[in-house]
């Protein structure tokens, strides 16, 4: 098995944008960039729902992170931001579901500190899905108004 590596006679769009091919065989393979295990390790638990939620949701978006290579950036970017969120989120519910309260039993504690992270994790899963909404949004307005300048 022979393996060059080449442009083809005319490039394609790929190649206009960057995409290298590898050719095996008589075939030409597009060469992207190849994803480091660690990255996608060090991701934790908001890393890897904004993974899922991007593939799920907004198709669009995700390739092109992908493509660019920084998928994984914006990935740990969502993460940092959530976990902030999150500590927000369980310190303001502890106080107003009054859980530190020295005259509470264990079990209501655990009961309410549990009922806290619920809430905080539902809240951040519905500010991922408002973030992906409105991204869409945005990009469906900007295509509207590129429609119209090029009508008039």
């Amino acid at each position: 098995m022979r393996e060059n590596i080449e442009a083809t006679a005319t490039p394609t769009l790929a190649e206009q944008l960057g995409v290298e091919y590898k050719e095996v065989d008589g075939l030409y393979y597009p060469m992207l960039t190849e994803v480091d295990e660690n990255e996608f390790l060090q991701l934790g638990k908001w890393g890897h729902r904004w993974l899922g939620m991007m593939m799920e949701h907004d198709r669009y978006l995700y390739n092109l992170y992908f493509m660019c290579g920084d998928l994984y950036q914006k990935a740990k970017e969502y993460e940092d931001y959530a976990w902030q969120l999150h500590d927000e989120l369980v310190e303001r519910l502890k106080v107003s579901r009054n859980a530190d309260n020295a005259d509470l039993d264990t079990m209501e504690k655990l009961h309410r500190i549990q009922d806290i992270e619920a809430t905080a994790e539902e809240i951040i899963n519905n500010d991922l899905y408002e973030l992906i909404d409105s991204i869409k949004e945005q990009r469906l307005e900007f295509i509207r108004e590129y429609r119209e300048q090029n009508v008039e």
